[in-house]
């Protein structure tokens, strides 16, 4: 729906026993929100592809009321499932005892979760509003070593390995690069060095030996044989 205007996130956390969220709704007031509900098992956000669920829909009962079973849209991945609030869920300002329903290929419930939808009739400044939590859930280490952090929005970030990319660098160009050694030894020759000695220059030398020959600095050679 285009019109969608406030997302709201709730964490459910499918090991409690007892409701755990108030979701607070305006009567009236349809059509404009979306429920996106992130189950959360053990404190880890759950795998709802792995579990089998197939499905997930939200049980709502208030006395006096009929009875309203709503069928939840989930994401691609799997992570989250959205619900927009219907006419019938708000026209009257009512308290909602609410069940979020996973389900199986057969229907079978995988897991639930309870939670309260007030439906206020007027709205004073200062009441509660519904928000997205992007607290942090948990945080580990994957298979592959990345860092990834999970969020009660059913986000997660997960760490690039960027912070790696300089080491990673100079592993892959070790054979590449000069070494410290390498490096000194090419400085002392720099060093040492105050003159052109490339085949078109012309160096001088105090005192040069080559083999047996022995050329001084004055010019007289010693050591020189002749064939």
């Amino acid at each position: 729906m285009d019109n969608i205007l406030i997302t709201t996130t709730v964490s459910m956390d499918c090991d409690a026993e007892q409701p755990m969220q108030t979701l607070h709704l305006v009567q009236g007031d349809y059509g404009t929100r979306e429920l996106r509900f992130i189950p959360v098992l053990n404190g880890r956000l759950m795998d709802m592809e792995a579990a089998g669920v197939e499905r997930v829909k939200v049980r709502l009962h208030c006395d006096g009321r009929e009875d309203l079973l709503l069928d939840c849209v989930m994401s691609a991945d799997k992570r989250y499932a959205d619900l927009v609030p219907t006419q019938a869920m708000v026209d009257e300002a009512d308290e909602w005892a609410a069940q979020l329903v996973l389900l199986d290929e057969e229907n079978h419930t995988v897991s639930s979760a309870q939670f309260r939808v007030m439906v206020h009739g007027t709205v004073y400044e200062g009441d509660a509003v519904e928000h997205t939590n992007s607290a942090v859930l948990s945080a580990y280490y994957d298979a592959q070593g990345n860092l990834n952090i999970e969020k009660l929005n059913g986000e997660t970030v997960r760490s690039t390995g960027e912070e790696n990319l300089i080491a990673k660098i100079q592993e892959e160009l070790a054979d590449y690069l000069v070494s410290d050694a390498d490096r000194q030894a090419l400085e002392d020759l720099d060093n040492n060095i105050n003159q052109p000695v490339k085949t078109t220059d012309s160096p001088t030398f105090a005192g040069l030996t080559i083999g047996s020959l022995i050329i001084h600095d004055d010019g007289t050679i010693e050591g020189a044989k002749f064939t």
